[in-house]
Formats: C-alpha cells, sequence, structure tokens
C-alpha cells in the first residue's frame, strides 16, 4: 500500500511512519509538494533507511552536511537517523517524489548476522555516509531504476508472496548502492555523531515548547551546551540560527491551524508562542507572501 505522505513525530522529533506499528518492516510513501511554505518537509529523522525517486520537479534534500538537488527522475539514499529536511527547488513549482522506507532488519535477518556485519553495518551509522543522489541517466542509475519501479508495482498490487520479492528487490537495490560508496565504508567522525546527537535534542525541544517564549539559552541547555555551541551546531548543520528556526516552526504550526481548525488568528497567534498578533501578522506575511487571514481564505478556497 502506497501511503500519502503526512509527518507523525515521537521522541527526539524522530517521524513515527505507518510500518513502526506493522508487522512488515517496509513503506511506500507518495509525496506531491508545490513552492508554498506549508509543503515543506520540516527536519526530521527516522530509524528506517529511504529511497526516494522524483517524478516530477526538482526538490531540495538537505542533511547536517550537505544539500542536494533532486531532479525528476534522479534516485536518492538517506542513510538511517539521518537529519534531513525536503522542499521544492526554487521556481520548480510541483515536485512529486516516492519515498521507499524500511528497517535494516528486513535485509539483514537475525541480529549480527553476516548479511548485516559485512553489508549493514559498514553504511550504517557511518558519519561519512549521510545521503547519496544518483542523476538519472548515469550508469548506477539505470541499474537502480528497473529494482525502484518493480518495488512501486509490487506495492501497489500486492500479489502473492510481494513481501519476499520487495525483500529481494530492495537487497539488489542495497548491495549496488554498497557498491558505489565502498570508497566511505571506513570514514566516520565521533564530533559529527555528537553534533548530530545535540542537534536532534534542541530541535526536539522547539518542538515540545514552541508555544513558550523560549530563548536562546533555553534551547542551549536542552543539549547541555553553551548558547555560542548552540548558534554553531545550528549555523553549521542547519544552516539558520536557532531563534530562526523556532520562528520557522512557529510559522509551520500556525499555517496547519489556520487550515485545519476555526481557531481566531489571535488565538492561534498567542498557541504559537508570537508576543502580539501583529508581530505575528509581520512575521507570516515575510514567510508566506501574504497575511494569515489571506492565506487561510485562499487556501480554503482550493
Amino acid at each position: 500500500m502506497i501511503y500519502a505522505s503526512g509527518l507523525n513525530y515521537g521522541q527526539n522529533q524522530e517521524e513515527m511512519l505507518q510500518m513502526d506499528n506493522m508487522g512488515f518492516p517496509y513503506a511506500c510513501y507518495y509525496r506531491t509538494m508545490d513552492d508554498r511554505f506549508r509543503n515543506i518537509v520540516p527536519w526530521h529523522w527516522h530509524r528506517s533507511i529511504e529511497i526516494d525517486y522524483v517524478t516530477e520537479g526538482s526538490l531540495l534534500l538537505t542533511t547536517s552536511e550537505q544539500t542536494l538537488t533532486l531532479h525528476k527522475g534522479d534516485i536518492c539514499f538517506i542513510n538511517s537517523g539521518v537529519l534531513h529536511t525536503l522542499c521544492t527547488a526554487p521556481r520548480t513549482g510541483t515536485c512529486s517524489f516516492y519515498a521507499h522506507l524500511f528497517h535494516a532488519s528486513f535485509l539483514s535477518g537475525m541480529h549480527n548476522s553476516q548479511i548485516e556485519q559485512n553489508y549493514l553495518l559498514p553504511i550504517l551509522g557511518n558519519a561519512a555516509i549521510t545521503a547519496c543522489r544518483f542523476p538519472a541517466d548515469t550508469r548506477p542509475n539505470m541499474a537502480m531504476l528497473p529494482l525502484y519501479h518493480e518495488i512501486i508495482t509490487l506495492d501497489e498490487k500486492h500479489p502473492f508472496g510481494y513481501e519476499f520479492t520487495i525483500r529481494e528487490a530492495l537487497s539488489k537495490l542495497w548491495l549496488l548502492f554498497f557498491q558505489e560508496t565502498l570508497p566511505l565504508h571506513d570514514r566516520s567522525s565521533h564530533k559529527k555523531s555528537a553534533d548530530n546527537r545535540r542537534i536532534k535534542e534542541m530541535i526536539q525541544y522547539i518542538h515540545d515548547h514552541y508555544e513558550d517564549p523560549l530563548t536562546l539559552g533555553d534551547i542551549a541547555a536542552a543539549a547541555g551546551v553553551s548558547r555560542q555551541e548552540c548558534m554553531r551546531c545550528f549555523r553549521k548543520y542547519i544552516h539558520t540560527s536557532p531563534v530562526a528556526y523556532l520562528t520557522q516552526h512557529r510559522i509551520r504550526i500556525a499555517a496547519g491551524m489556520l487550515l485545519h481548525t476555526d481557531l481566531s488568528i489571535i488565538t492561534i497567534s498567542e498557541n504559537c508562542g508570537f508576543g502580539s498578533n501583529s508581530y505575528f501578522s509581520k512575521v507570516f506575511r515575510n514567510a508566506m507572501g501574504c497575511t494569515p487571514k489571506e492565506y487561510r481564505n485562499y487556501e480554503k478556497r482550493k
């Protein structure tokens, strides 16, 4: 079954996936986004491995280490535990993509198996391998694409034994990915791992307390670091300041409330941690290009 994407977060801003509540550790998601703010996929992470395929437009994938532009036909692997965000590329308009997500155990079988030791652990948790793009019409992409389409078809139609054949096709995809990343298997960084943990903790704190009058010191304390270290981590890995990220998240929550509740704009402003309704309207207009009222009316007419 291919799911329409929707984000559901658990502890430490980990995305909770449909398959987390199922006995089959694999899921396929399909998403269409436009260039409006509400369709940005916010920073998140999951234990599952993710393999994306862009079917229309261009997509920006940003991790704490890099930003990749994925064009139509591109395939991209996102490693387990990698903090990342997605949005449409500038002047793209509409962008659509599939995302296959699966637990490593789906391929490895039992814990500490030879498959896990030889083919999964060299990549999982390796800070040098966060996301890898394979452009359309390149040799690796052309080898992977038939397998990708096969998995989509199997997940749509569920023929007899589809669970086995999906696992077989994913295993072949993983081997191709493994071969392409061989030069990176021995590289890692404890410093990057520590920063990754801190960023997750601070983002989680923002998402848990965005309605409160947060300060830079509050955000830094969530990860047990100084304000300077907090600023460094956000600037280096999230490419913005902690306060700017907090404002972006508040606007994102407010946009959802405008669409999915009948709360007044003043109430939404208060619920999202803005000090005044006039400040909320100003910040919202800067981010969205329209007032909260205009956004609510326009989106509900679509």
